[in-house]
């Protein structure tokens, strides 16, 4: 199956569906070649991880652009759990390999028609000018939590008016770099608190998802500027917003 992918307009959403389009299509040529079966099931268990974060990505985007998400989730959730099922069958031997990639490309395919392109419309380009404003409902009242949020708000700010390819992989790699110092910091901070180990997870998908994209835009697929506009401020937003203002507020560390 070939079929043209559906574009929604947002570069890393798009960019995530030709990802997955793109395993999904290895995995077949693989199998092609004779590739043993280990090496086939390590890639279809690489594309349930990637399959995993993509769809964080896409609610988190939506999610700012004002979509109701909940329906959506329920359907992210059983769709991963049918690619793990279609790899589970293939691995028992109780389906052909190149059955089961066939089988994922029409999921995938048939996901992103009736589902995702539901949502395509919403996803409008968000305002030009400063991405983040700095303002109260960003603060957490602990100062140097919000000296680093201010400094990670700045350097998003910066990445998407930046035109020069070379300065745009710098601020990336700066804001890895004090994003990781910052989550470190604020981890030690929660010791012994009630959320100190959903927080850390949550850290660690968000560095993730920032390596992946900074790994994109070395090999072109997007351009640092869009990578700011379209997800990182998103990124940024909601977890200061969603879990650091709960994590870190007086009436949570009480139930330490």
């Amino acid at each position: 199956m070939h079929a043209v992918i559906p574009t929604s307009g947002n570069p890393i959403i798009d960019d995530g569906h030709r990802e997955l389009a793109r395993r999904v299509a290895e995995i077949g040529q693989l199998w092609k070649l004779g590739a043993p079966p280990d090496e086939l099931q390590r890639r279809a268990d690489a594309l349930s991880d990637y399959a995993h974060r993509h769809f964080a990505q896409e609610m988190l985007i939506l999610r700012a652009h004002g979509v109701a998400t909940e329906d959506l989730g329920h359907n992210h959730g059983q769709l991963v759990e049918e690619i793990e099922r279609l790899v589970e069958d293939a691995v028992a031997g109780r389906a052909r390999w190149i059955d089961v990639v066939d089988a994922l490309e029409r999921l995938l395919f048939d996901h992103e028609i009736l589902e995702d392109s539901r949502f395509f419309a919403s996803l409008a380009p968000l305002a030009d000018g400063a991405l983040v404003e700095w303002g109260a409902d960003l603060a957490i009242g602990i100062e140097w939590i919000d000296q680093h949020h201010r400094s990670l708000v700045e350097t998003v700010n910066e990445l998407a008016h930046c035109s020069d390819p070379s300065t745009g992989h710098d601020l990336l790699i700066r804001l890895r770099r004090h994003a990781a110092h910052h989550f470190k910091d604020e981890e030690a901070k929660l010791v012994g608190s009630a959320g100190a180990e959903a927080h850390g997870l949550g850290h660690r998908h968000l560095l993730d998802a920032l390596d992946e994209l900074i790994a994109k835009a070395e090999t072109s697929k997007i351009d640092h500027a869009a990578i700011a506009r379209d997800y990182l401020h998103l990124w940024l937003v909601e977890h200061i917003r969603e879990t650091d203002c709960r994590d870190f507020s007086p009436d949570h560390a009480a139930k330490t």
